[in-house]
Formats: C-alpha cells, structure tokens, sequence
C-alpha cells in the first residue's frame, strides 16, 4: 500500500481555510482571498474572520471550528503572535497542513529563531510552508493560494514546478519562464523553510504525473544535502535543476591545511549536488534555459555530435566560437549526407558542419528544410540548430521548422540572434516545443552545465557519520606518511634521520633527494624548510646545516619526484559529510583553486569524472606534453577514500601535497594526518575503537 505523501494535503487540498481573511485588497490576506476566488479552485474555500458574515461572496465563520467541515489546509493570514493558536487548533480539528504567511521569524536573528521554535513545536505534526511565505500555486487544480496574481494569466496546465525560498526570486523565475512559454504545474514558496521537509516536497514532484522538470531555488546549505539524500535514496528520477544563492563559508575549520582555505560552501555544494545529478547553474538566464532542453527530453551535446545551419556566416562564425570556447564540436558529416547536400545545395555553398547557406536561404527557403532533413538522418547528429537572425516578418520560416521538429529524428533548437516585427513567430516556436536561445554563449552554458551533473546517480547507501570528534592533533609527515603506506596509499621512499645518520640514509635511497623538517605542520616550503633536488652529499650536508642553524631536529629524507603536481585530500564536511577533494597541487593550490569535491563513498566512475573536471586531470588523461599517470591517479584517489572511511571517527583530515604524477606512477609526497588523540598509534599499528 502506498503511504500519502504529507505534501499531498498540503499542495492538493480539497478544502481550504483563511483564517484572518479580508475583503482589502490593499491586505495581503485581501489579496490571496481574492486570487483563489478567481481561480479554477474546485474545492471548498472557508474565510475565516469574526468581523465578517460575508466575504467576496462567500459565508465567513467566526473560527475554525464554526467551520463544521472538513478542512485540509488553513491558510494563516495573522500577525505571528497569533500564529500558534491557530496551529494548536488546526492539530485539534485534524487539519493536515497549513501556509504561514507572517513574518518577524528567523530572519530577524537570535530572537526569531526562539520565535520560530515555539512555532515549530505548535505545528506538530501539522506540515506548513512558512513563516514568512508568499504562499503557494497550484495550476494543476486552479488553487491560487498566494498573494500574487501573474500565474492566473497562464492557460492550462504546465510541466515544470518552482520550489524557491524566495517569494520574490520565485515570481522572478516564474516570469522569465514565461516568457520563455513555458508554463508551471506548481509555484511553492517555503519561506524560512521552518516547516515541510524537501524531500517530501521533491518526492511529491518525482511521483507527480504532471511534472516533467523540478526547479529548487534554494538558500540553505543543509536543504541541497537534503535534497542529494533523496536522489541517492531513490535515484533521479525526474531532472532538478538547482539555483543555489548565497555563496558564504561556513567555516570549515582546518588549520595546518590547504584544505579548509579551498572548502568553501559553494564549491562544495556544486560539486555534491553534480555528483547526485542536480543541474547546478549559477542564474535565472540558466534556470531557464536549462528547464527549455530538459522537459523536451534534450540533453548536453556528447562532445562531438551537433549539426548547425544558418543564412549569415557571421551568426555562423559566432556560434562556433562559442562551441568553440565550450570544447563542443560539431558532428562530422556522413560521405552519404555530404553526396545528398551537393545535390540540393548550390555549388557556392561549402558542404560542411556548420552549414553556412548564405543568402541563398533567404531567396529559396526550401534549402533550410531539406538541409535539416538531411543532417537529421545522419547518424552522428543528435541534435540540430539552425540559427535565424532579424527580419519584418519570421512567420514562414518558424512555420517551417514547426512543421519538421515532429518528422525528424533529432530535436531542433532555435538560436534567434535578432528578431521580428511580427507578434506570431515565437508563439509558432512555442506551439511546436522548439526551445529558442537569444544567445549562443547562453545555450553553450546550458548545454556545459547539464554536462557537468554526473549520470552516477543510482541510489546508493551512505556511511553514518558525526561532524562531532574529540580532541585533534596532527600526526608528524614522516607518521603521517608511514600511516599511508601501511594504508594502502603509494609514497615516495623516504627515511627519518638525524644530521649524522642522513649520509647513509641518503646511499639507501639514492639521489636526487628532498630534505625537511619532519614537523607538526604544512606549508613549510612557505617558511624555507625544505631543499628539493639533492645530488650528492656535499649538497646534502649543506642543506642539513641550512635547515637546522646549529639546532636539533628531526629531519625527512625523500625521493625527489618532479612531475605533475595533484592534491588530494580527505575530510569531514559539518553539512555535507566525508569528502575528498582533488585538483591542482603544489604552489598552484590556493592560488589557482582548481580542485573538485567527491562525496564519499563513490565509484571509481565518480572520481574520475571529478579528476576530469580539474586542469591537472585534463592534463593527464589527454597525455598532454608526454603527461601519463592518470589511471595510477585515480587508484591513490580511491585508495585515500578508502583510508579516510575505514578510520571514520579516528581521522578527521588527510591532506597529501603533492603527490607527483609522471611515468604512470602516483605517489605522496608531502602528507599531513590529523586524527583524534588517543584513537591510533602509528608504527605497530595499534588502533583502538
């Protein structure tokens, strides 16, 4: 028996309460009563204000419960002082959900959070949007539960449903969207999201037969790792497209690390998020944009697979630029298509990807169709774009392509350039499902970001973990690389040694060598505590007395291992949970931070999707300049996760930089363990629970 998704009574009621309506419209309860009077709305709709018998036609009840009926959601159009009672009275008279629209909550700091609080614990098991919600659309069955009209000027119903907690941002999108004529099936403002659960809330919109694409508009961190724990838990099973705003560190404190530095929110937001599949852009341009592929079934180009026509070279010029600069090549041509377009294209015209008609396409029309026709049955194209540009009159043109985009295989996307003088042609677009981009660099940025969500994302289980740990404390670099090698993970050969000891040291490794401190810390390349590329003894001496000045300490005696240069690093996020992290090592760290976050555990097929995506990676699996290593790069990623989760709980941190890539090897480098005091003793290895 399928259990009732608490969402349904609160998006789909059959029966709804206003408890502090009014008939002034300059009132937001004025407002929202009068738009869902003027809705579709088929259910029961019951004003609720003592000062009234009457309100826009209908009875108006002194209370809840002079209702007598059956209520599924009250609408609480109250000061927040009055909020509570209502909820205690809405969980007494069994009605299931409710929208709170005041404000005065959490947004006003400390003493609204308490506010909230108490809100919290008189809703009970009551769900609710809110506080300080504009209230909700539902197009599907007419109910307008908000204070905003624009919606009632959609007709019918649409495919896409908006979840934003932003009233403002959300009416923002909804009109893009339409202008874009792409019409909603629901438009839901949570507000402070003190109330329903998101993963209620997207697992509605999965199972909603209405709702093809899900847009989440989102401010709260632990909101989108609410929302990946859906999709790992029950797989992607409608696109999400993800606005995430407010791009703020919480503070991921790692001293004595690279790491903390590079761990800000945003990054590791985008990249959770692309690792479970959510589309992440970066504005409303892309939200858009993206939604127009994604509810007509169109996906990012595979690299190599896109066909193009245009009557003007230069608009032709500058798409492939575009393509160009997003590494999205165009398909290349069949022999079979390239003999069928020298029969019907004129002998100026180049036969080629992009197809550049000139203005002969403006003289015999008919060249756009049958060129389109014939590059759709070309195997190697998936999608085509013809690109048009200004005229007085566009009809005939976007009749044509209406016509072809349900007789060919591939799905057309307009770029339109420039416009037109007439008011019909977009309508015709629309009519067809054509999606239609203004911009090429805008379309390249969709097609880019759609690319970037990784399709890894069947439901998986994740480890139980704490952001909570005791005392830390960093283990020495020769501990800390010894605790890798016993672990699994490839280091460089190394020895510890005092100043008399390292000549004969230094004959067991062989030259060339590396010498520094054994310490506590990191970055001590920063402060002159290492000397790389010894040659021979009288080199080693001299870098020994450079680095001690007549003082006693440890010292670290290693390979010299010049190469590609790749961090990679392993640790607890407070929101997201064990990550690992990878990118561009070496001097180049913080200074380029070109690195990706992986959610752990993950397929091999995850990391090296994430490695691809930063420069070093590009590098190594493109064997640029005699690169190689990339395959033995991805086995220490996997081997540093696995470490890092089977001594989850002990180790809060591993950072390796570098490790150096070059002659198909891997191997750390520098390395810095950080684990809670009194969990592991390196060396026996003795390891307590």
């Amino acid at each position: 028996m399928k259990i009732r998704n608490p969402v349904e009574p609160l998006l789909r009621p059959k029966s709804v309460a206003m408890v502090g309506a009014s008939a002034a419209l300059s009132k937001v309860s004025g407002r929202i009563l009068a738009t869902m009077i003027k809705g579709k709305f088929a259910g029961k709709i019951f004003p609720v204000n003592p000062g009234y018998q009457t309100l826009l036609g209908l009875p108006c009840y002194e209370s809840l419960d002079a209702i007598g009926q059956p209520v599924d959601h009250c609408i609480v159009a109250l000061p927040a002082q009055g909020v509570p009672q209502v909820l205690s009275d809405c969980r007494r008279l069994g009605i299931s959900a409710a929208t709170i629209i005041a404000a005065g909550y959490a947004e006003l700091g400390e003493a609204g959070s308490r506010l909230q609080a108490e809100l919290v614990g008189s809703a009970g098991e009551v769900v609710f949007l809110g506080p300080n919600s504009m209230g909700f659309a539902n197009l599907v069955d007419g109910l307008f539960a908000t204070s905003v009209p624009t919606l009632e000027h959609q007709v019918g119903v649409g495919d896409v449903a908006i979840v934003s907690q932003s009233g403002g941002l959300a009416y923002s999108a909804a009109w893009f969207m339409a202008q874009a004529s792409i019409d909603l099936s629901y438009l839901v403002m949570t507000g402070n999201a003190a109330g329903v659960s998101f993963e209620n809330l997207l697992e509605f919109f999965f199972d909603d037969e209405h709702t093809k694409v899900v847009v989440m508009l989102i401010e709260s961190d632990a909101i989108v790792r609410e929302l990946i724990a859906t999709v790992e838990r029950r797989s992607l099973l409608k696109p999400v497209v993800l606005l995430k705003v407010g791009r703020g560190a919480t503070g991921v404190a790692m001293a004595r690390s690279h790491t903390g530095s590079l761990a800000g929110d945003y990054r590791v937001t985008r990249d959770c998020a692309e690792q479970a599949g959510l589309i992440f852009v970066d504005d409303l341009d892309e939200v858009v944009g993206c939604t127009s592929l994604l509810r007509r079934g169109i996906g990012a180009p595979n690299g190599d697979d896109i066909a193009a026509l245009s009557v003007s070279g230069g608009n032709v010029a500058l798409f492939a630029d575009q393509a160009d600069l997003s590494r999205v090549r165009f398909a290349g041509l069949a022999d079979t298509t390239k003999r069928r377009l020298r029969e019907v294209l004129p002998d100026f015209i180049a036969v080629q990807n992009p197809v550049d008609l000139t203005t002969q396409g403006y003289i015999d029309p008919t060249l756009q169709e049958q060129t389109i026709r014939i590059l759709a049955e070309d195997d190697g194209v998936m999608t085509i774009l013809p690109i048009i540009t200004a005229a007085a009159n566009y009809q005939p043109t976007c009749r044509s392509l209406a016509m072809l985009a349900p007789q060919v295989k591939c799905p057309l996307i307009l770029v339109w350039t420039g416009g037109s003088y007439d008011t019909e042609s977009s309508g015709i677009l629309a009519q067809a499902g054509i999606p239609v981009f203004h911009s090429a660099n805008l379309l390249m940025r969709c097609f880019q970001k759609m690319k970037d969500a990784n399709a890894n994302t069947a439901a998986q289980c994740k480890p139980v973990w704490s952001s909570e740990s005791g005392p830390t404390t960093a283990l020495r670099e020769s501990d800390s690389m010894r605790f890798l090698d016993e672990h699994g993970v490839r280091v460089a050969r190394f020895a510890t040694a005092d100043r008399a000891d390292l000549a004969a040291a230094a004959d067991l490794l062989g030259y060339p060598l590396v010498l520094k401190k054994d310490l506590l810390e990191t970055h001590i390349s920063d402060r002159g505590g290492v000397v790389l590329d010894i040659r021979n003894a009288v080199e080693l001496d001299a870098a020994a007395a450079s680095l001690l000045e007549g003082a006693v300490a440890p010292l670290i005696l290693s390979q010299f291992r010049p190469g590609l240069e790749l961090i990679v690093s392993a640790f607890t996020h407070p929101v997201f949970g064990p990550l690992l992290m990878t990118g561009s090592g070496g001097i180049w760290t913080e200074a380029l931070a070109d690195v990706q976050f992986i959610s752990l555990p993950a397929p091999i097929t995850t990391l090296e999707h994430a490695l691809k995506k930063t420069t070093i990676g590009k590098i190594l699996h493109a064997g640029e300049r005699g690169a190689s290593g990339f395959a033995a790069a991805l086995d220490l990623l996997n081997r540093v996760g696995v470490c890092f989760l089977t001594h989850a709980g002990k180790i809060t941190q591993i950072e390796i930089n570098p490790v150096t890539v070059s002659l198909n090897e891997a191997r750390a480098v520098d390395a810095s363990v950080i684990w809670v005091a009194n969990t592991i003793r390196v060396g026996s290895i003795d390891e307590r629970a």
